[in-house]
Formats: C-alpha cells, structure tokens, sequence
C-alpha cells in the first residue's frame, strides 16, 4: 500500500493512526527476521524522507484534530514517556528540527548498541527540547518552525558535532543492561 499507518498516542493519552507515504519495504533475512531499516529503504522512499513529502499525509491528521503543525512528534507507544500528554502532536517541532539527521547518526551505532544509544544519547535530548519548546510556544514561535521546516525540505541537513566519528561508550551498553 501507498500509505504506511501505525497507532500512537496522542493528546491526553488518545491513540490515533498516523498516516505516512509508504517508504521501506517489507523484506526479510532468511530467519524471517525483519532486515534493517537502512537495508528496507526504497530509492523512492529515501527521496520523499529527505524532502520530508512522506508527512503530507498527516495533514489528514491534522485536519482531523488529532495532530497539530507544530509539536513534539507522535512516538511510538513503547517510546511515550508520557502517554497522557497534555497537547497534541505535531507533523513538526522544534526537536524534529535539531534531529533533521536522526537516521544518519543511528546508522553510525553498532546495531547491537541501538536501543541504549536512542535511549541514553538522543530519547533524552529530544524530551528536553520539545519540553522546553512547548513550555514558551507562542503563534510566532510555531511560525518559526514551520518556516524552518519548509527551508529543511530543500536544505541538506548536517550532524551536529557532538554526534560526528563517535564511539558509543561501553559503559552506557553495560549500564542499560543491569
């Protein structure tokens, strides 16, 4: 199918299904197993990620008053730190902006490394920017982020420098294990 739709929790803790251009395919290894998502990744749906066009579907969504232009986005339930979240979701935000190139430095982590790293490196940094963003967000400031992602569409977005040629530290894998 053309469009790819998954449940997520929006406002107040109401699940809703976000509607995306399907990207990535659903081949497998010989297991059966599900092959990475780097691997799954269609020409034509690596276009529409780095365009971002793979979103214009949740405009539906947000029509439907369940995601709004602007804030933090839609995780997936097992990601929700708060489920009841008191705002709606957004298509954009302020944290989907600094992490523009969240794949290219998830593809830097040794597969078995992932799930710690998401959780101690990036989870965290997102939290506090959409946080902080929509503890001040005001008309204007949305407008900001709106603007900004509209340039991002066409702008190649860059890893910021505290993610470039690293090395995940063995102690945070270690730690994430107890």
């Amino acid at each position: 199918p053309v469009l790819f739709r998954q449940q997520r929790p929006g406002r107040d803790g109401q699940p809703f299904r976000l509607a995306k251009f399907r990207t990535m395919n659903d081949h497998c290894d010989a297991s059966g197993k599900l092959l990475p998502d780097a691997q799954r990744l269609t020409p034509w749906g690596k276009l529409l990620r780095s365009t971002s066009i793979d979103e214009l579907p949740a405009l539906l969504n947000v029509l439907a008053g369940k995601l709004s232009l602007v804030g933090p986005r839609p995780k997936l339930p097992q990601y929700a730190e708060i489920l009841n979240m008191q705002y709606r979701p957004g298509i954009t935000g302020a944290a989907t902006l600094a992490f523009r190139c969240e794949e290219t430095i998830l593809s830097q982590v040794h597969p078995g490394h992932l799930e710690a790293f998401y959780h101690h490196r990036i989870k965290p940094l997102k939290e506090r920017i959409d946080v902080r963003y929509m503890s001040r967000a005001t008309f204007w400031t949305d407008m900001r982020v709106v603007a900004m992602t509209l340039i991002g569409c066409f702008v190649p977005a860059r890893i910021p420098a505290s993610f470039r040629n690293m090395a995940y530290p063995a102690n945070l894998v270690s730690a994430s294990k107890r």
